[in-house]
């Protein structure tokens, strides 16, 4: 049962993961109109870039729970 939810918990992660990778393709190709735009594409990039590593460290640290 418990690896059961290891495994939906998981899922869940790499379902999120993925996208916040589609988020943050999409503000890498978005063209600025003005430097308003430039500053938010800046700030959206820099955000889902910590995002989509805090997940990817946290799927890291579930896989190796579970190889123990």
């Amino acid at each position: 049962c418990n690896e059961t939810k290891r495994k939906e918990d998981t899922m869940a992660l790499f379902k999120e993961l993925k996208e916040l990778k589609e988020k943050l393709k999409y503000y890498q190709e978005m063209v600025p109109v003005n430097n308003m735009g430039k500053w938010s594409r800046s700030v959206a990039i820099e955000s889902y870039s910590k995002k989509i590593s805090n997940l990817e460290n946290e799927i890291k640290k579930l896989k190796e729970n579970d190889k123990k």
